[in-house]
């Protein structure tokens, strides 16, 4: 199996665990952490779909890898965009998903409030967070992987005969 059918694998079940904690945790708990545990695992999703469909296009002589991240992350939207069909709403969610994220690894400081999480940056930005948030990001997060997986499940297939 190669590593981009690893990565979408591993995509795919840290959206599962997001899913299970938005839709079957969070409603009988009722703790407010559980938000910057989804969105960690909403991330981490996303960052496995990017390495998947990337090192996927890559193996395929489609796409030149960058030493940049940047580079590499606007050559994954624009490929998501164009050959993928994925909507913009959609990426502008997830492009909002991967800020929020990284916001979050620098904040000192959440701040919790009756149904939404707050958080704060160095220069007192701040971010809110809340359960709706989640859910547009999880449900863009599962329309990119729905279109993006059958292209690549179908080469581990083509493999395999």
């Amino acid at each position: 199996m190669e590593k981009y059918h690893e990565n979408l694998y591993e995509s795919k079940r840290k959206l599962r665990i997001a899913d299970h904690l938005i839709y079957m945790t969070l409603p009988v708990v009722k703790e407010k952490r559980i938000y910057l545990s989804i969105l960690n695992e909403l991330n981490l999703s996303l960052k496995y779909l990017m390495d998947s469909l990337i090192e996927f296009e890559y193996k395929n002589k489609n796409i030149a890898l960058y030493k940049d991240n940047l580079k590499n992350l606007s050559t994954f939207f624009s490929l998501c965009q164009i050959k993928y069909a994925i909507p913009l709403s959609d990426i502008k969610t997830l492009k909002e998903l991967l800020l929020i994220s990284e916001e979050h690894k620098k904040s000192a400081v959440e701040l919790f409030d009756k149904n939404s999480v707050f958080i704060l940056s160095d220069n007192l930005k701040s971010s809110m967070l809340t359960i709706d948030k989640l859910k547009e990001f999880d449900l863009s997060l599962r329309r990119s992987i729905g279109k993006i997986s059958p292209i690549i499940e179908k080469s581990l297939h083509m493999s395999n005969k």
